[in-house]
């Protein structure tokens, strides 16, 4: 009887795991989904607020625009070309620059860690300590 309930005890585990897992695998699947239909958001808004700007430039008094010089047109159009593809490569290199920040995060977290094992190794020469913390006679 033992050997029974032990046999169904291990079943439910092995199934509710396999459950978990199967959860676990289609909220990730849903993760990804949002993380490229946001990706796809952010890459519109960068596109269209430029031309959102220069629509409502457009959108000004004719007689000022034919007061400005003629080169104005051409750094309006520049600025807005510059800085919707400046965003629109960050916005697609974002991953990459997280990764870069986790590294440099990392080796710094790194470096105060060993400089703060050197303090403590400086510390115990000073007191005259070995590594298991007993005095050197």
């Amino acid at each position: 009887m033992d050997s029974l309930a032990s046999r169904i005890q291990s079943a439910v585990d092995s199934t509710l795991s396999l459950l978990h897992s199967e959860i676990a695998n289609f909220q990730t699947e849903e993760s990804v989904k949002q993380g490229r239909i946001l990706m796809t958001f952010t890459l519109i808004t960068i596109i269209f607020l430029p031309l959102s700007f220069l629509s409502s430039l457009f959108a000004l008094d004719v007689e000022s625009f034919q007061k400005t010089p003629p080169w104005a047109f051409g750094v309006i159009f520049g600025a807005s070309v510059g800085v919707s593809s400046a965003f629109t490569a960050l916005a697609l290199r974002a991953s990459y620059l997280i990764s870069i920040f986790k590294t440099i995060r990392e080796c710094i977290y790194k470096k105060r860690k060993g400089s703060m094992e050197d303090e403590e190794a400086g510390l115990s020469e000073k007191m005259g300590l070995t590594h298991e913390g007993k005095k050197d006679r």
